[in-house]
């Protein structure tokens, strides 16, 4: 019961890792993106 619940918590951090992950990544390419477009406005 133990080593059952261990292992879905080590699931659980991992999905919310690669999560975190993912959502950086996205984040990163959005400031790259819109890098140009604000010093083209200025």
């Amino acid at each position: 019961m133990l080593h059952d619940s261990h292992t879905h918590y080590l699931k659980l951090c991992e999905r919310a890792f690669r999560s975190r992950l993912t959502l950086r990544k996205e984040g990163q390419v959005e400031l790259l993106g819109e890098t140009p477009k604000r010093l083209s406005a200025a």
